[in-house]
């Protein structure tokens, strides 16, 4: 049986993502098998205490939640700011990152990571564009494995994969973020110990 890697195609244009490629591996049709059994987890903020995007109010603003410098529609040589920085919430870091070093556990408990694997994965894309929303980045950005979770196998993998990003994909036409850059984790799992080319 050959099996293709998943690849997401991002548009440098516009940033939206398309459907992975993937070989003989139907996605579920009933996304609603996919969602926690909690809906109130999945309605839920994840960052209450920021009411409204966070606004520029220049640098004698004593706001602690207020951009001093970055005002996103200044318009500088021709182009708005933020189109000269593109800034993009990272998934690994904001999201999944667990505080951990090599001398200790865990140091951060992530609410939206509660759960299942699948679980935790819709609970995280959901904080992922509040906190982008809130922020009022256009952006965001993530490895595979970060967005969705690993399964036993290649296409169970594929198949989460598949899933989450049919949920983002519902979540960017919805709020008019987008996708800055996804790419494969070729890092993490025990496979790729001697590197992602040689294994």
């Amino acid at each position: 049986m050959t099996v293709k890697v998943p690849l997401i195609h991002v548009s440098p244009t516009d940033g939206q993502i398309s459907q992975p490629e993937i070989a003989s591996l139907n996605p579920p049709t009933d996304l609603n098998q996919l969602t926690p059994t909690n809906n109130k987890a999945m309605s839920q903020s994840y960052f209450p205490e920021v009411k409204a995007p966070i606004a520029y109010e220049g640098a004698k603003s004593k706001n602690p939640l207020a951009y001093k410098w970055y005002d996103a529609k200044r318009v500088i040589r021709g182009k708005a700011m933020k189109d000269h920085f593109r800034f993009a919430i990272a998934y690994w870091h904001t999201y999944k990152a667990a505080g951990v070093d090599m001398f200790g556990p865990a140091a951060w408990v992530r609410d939206w990571n509660a759960g299942s694997p699948i679980e935790a994965a819709q609970r995280a894309l959901d904080a992922n564009f509040e906190f982008v929303q809130k922020l009022g980045v256009d952006y965001y950005c993530f490895h595979d494995r970060d967005i969705a979770p690993e399964g036993s196998t290649i296409a169970e993998s594929t198949k989460n994969l598949h899933a989450i990003i049919e949920l983002a994909k519902k979540k960017q036409d919805e709020t008019g973020i987008k996708l800055l850059w996804g790419t494969a984790n070729l890092f993490s799992n025990p496979r790729y110990t001697h590197g992602a080319g040689t294994n």
